[in-house]
């Protein structure tokens, strides 16, 4: 069993495990009648937003309570030095690691040193029904990298450094979330939707070769806006609110590539577990644990040979494990109300990436959200 399989296994039965603790823990929803149900749904509908109304602004596919919503996040992520295996590795010891696209050179010879990439997410939300709400997305992706460039053979000089860039309108989504579980203090609601690459997968810039020349290239796997690749999103969510105000959820969301051309990044399932604390109505503060699992690309394009990391698509996906903290603020703008803006700082725990690959830093996450 692959540990994309184990992750799935585990935090389904951690989900599982959370609902029977909630049942447990509500034997008033068993005597309730179908039009006390119906009313207290009809209420939770409607009722005056907070700022934990809604999941922190880094979680997608949380349902919401008004008829229309329209969402706008930016995030912001840098990558700085490589791993190997997990583990810190200099560039010294990266030129003496084969090259396993092409055997010119035999050794990798271009190493990636910073890396800058950039999201901006807008989205919308309607909901024909209490149990039912439609989810559209669409995302730019923009994406810069340092590298340097040595000799090919021989001492192995440093010849010099160079910047290579993409961006691109990188894919596009749709949704249906669906309600299956409402109590006084708890929700459950799936979700199943498909997901369209259309960015530019074949993008090019002007590299630093190992004979140093500067040639136009076609940009390793990890620089392309897109794969081409249509994919499935199924997920499954809990969201839990206590007497003190106090919000836990939890989310597990699956993403499955079904149809693509030469390559498609690899298949992605991600857990998030987070706490949210009002402060007021109108300021809310969250924790999250969020663990992703991606598989290794899959497929090849052979014009992609270049000798760095970045051009084996056995050097993507793994298992990486983070930590966000983050505030909401609901507030008016020009006598309308319910405007939500949201921040996330998100630092790794644990990176245990497939073979050699570009470290984590951190990423920014900033949203704004209107409910109509």
């Amino acid at each position: 069993m692959s540990r994309n399989k184990y992750l799935l296994l585990a935090t389904l039965v951690m989900s599982v495990g959370i609902y029977s603790v909630c049942e447990m823990c509500e034997p008033l929803l068993s005597k309730l009648s179908k039009e006390e149900k119906m009313a207290h749904q009809h209420m939770h509908h409607h009722k005056m937003m907070s700022a934990s109304d809604h999941a922190p602004i880094g979680i997608m596919g949380d349902m919401h309570h008004s008829k229309f919503m329209l969402s706008l996040r930016q995030e912001y992520m840098h990558m700085n030095g490589n791993l190997l295996n997990g583990k810190d590795i200099r560039e010294q010891a990266i030129i003496n690691l084969p090259n396993t696209v092409s055997n010119m050179p035999a050794n990798l010879s271009v190493v990636p040193k910073e890396m800058n990439m950039q999201m901006t997410m807008l989205g919308g939300m309607y909901s024909p029904s209490d149990n039912i709400t439609l989810m559209a997305m669409a995302m730019y992706m923009s994406k810069n990298m340092d590298l340097k460039t040595f000799k090919p053979m021989m001492n192995r000089d440093f010849i010099g450094k160079f910047k290579t860039s993409s961006s691109d309108l990188s894919d596009l989504s749709v949704s249906l979330l669906y309600r299956f579980n409402q109590s006084m203090s708890s929700r459950w609601h799936l979700e199943t939707g498909l997901q369209q690459s259309i960015g530019e997968n074949t993008s090019k810039d002007i590299v630093l070769t190992p004979m140093n020349q500067r040639m136009d290239m076609i940009l390793p796997y990890g620089m392309q806006p897109g794969d081409d690749a249509t994919s499935v999103i199924l997920g499954l969510t809990n969201v839990r609110t206590f007497k003190n105000g106090m919000v836990w959820g939890n989310q597990i969301r699956n993403k499955t590539v079904i149809n693509d051309k030469d390559w498609a990044f690899g298949d992605k399932s991600e857990f998030n577990s987070w706490v949210q604390m009002p402060l007021s109505k109108s300021v809310s503060i969250s924790s999250r644990l969020n663990t992703t699992h991606q598989d290794k690309i899959s497929g090849r394009d052979i014009l992609i040979s270049a000798p760095v990391q970045t051009a084996d698509p056995n050097n993507y996906g793994g298992l990486n494990v983070y930590l966000a903290v983050g505030v909401n603020l609901l507030t008016s703008i020009f006598s309308s109300e319910n405007h939500r803006f949201g921040l996330e700082v998100i630092f790794p725990i644990d990176q245990d990436k497939n073979n050699l690959q570009m470290k984590t830093d951190y990423r920014v996450i900033f949203g704004y959200q209107k409910s109509l």
